[in-house]
C-alpha cells in the first residue's frame, strides 16, 4: 500500500515540469508546500540527472523517494524538485518563515541558494 503511493506521488512529480514540492501526507505536489516563505535544501544527498522520458523519471524519482522517506518522516522534511538547464533536481527541504534562519542553514549545509516560496524567486547564498 504505501509502495503504491509513493509510485502515484513519483509519478506525479515527474509530471510537474515547473518545480514543486511534496511531503509524504500531500495526495498532490504542491507549487507552494507550506505557509513559511524560504525554502532551504540540502538536507539529504541532491539528486541530479537529465531529462528523460516520464517513465524513467517516475522510477528515479520512486528511487530518491524510498531512500529518503525515513529523513522526511522523522525529521518533518519534504520533498523539493526543480528544473533547470535540462536537469531535474531532488532534495529534501525545509521551510522558514525567517531569512536569515534560512540563510543560515542553508550556508551550513554549503547550498548555493534558498527559495522564496513568496516571490517565487532563487536567492543566491553569497559566501
Amino acid at each position: 500500500m504505501y509502495t503504491n503511493k509513493i509510485v502515484t506521488l513519483a509519478n506525479k512529480l515527474s509530471a510537474n515540469f515547473e518545480g514543486c514540492t511534496l511531503n509524504l501526507e500531500s495526495k498532490e505536489p504542491q507549487t507552494s508546500q507550506s505557509k513559511n516563505r524560504f525554502i532551504c535544501g540540502g538536507f539529504s544527498d541532491e539528486l541530479k540527472f537529465k531529462f528523460c522520458p516520464a517513465n524513467k523519471r517516475g522510477q528515479i524519482i520512486f528511487d530518491y523517494i524510498e531512500k529518503n522517506k525515513s529523513i522526511v518522516e522523522n525529521e518533518n522534511l519534504f520533498f523539493g524538485i526543480w528544473f533547470f538547464d535540462g536537469f531535474i533536481y531532488l532534495d529534501v527541504c525545509k521551510a522558514y518563515n525567517n531569512r536569515t534562519k534560512a540563510i543560515k542553514e542553508a550556508s551550513a549545509k554549503n547550498e548555493l541558494a534558498i527559495f522564496d516560496n513568496l516571490e517565487k524567486t532563487e536567492i543566491t547564498i553569497n559566501y
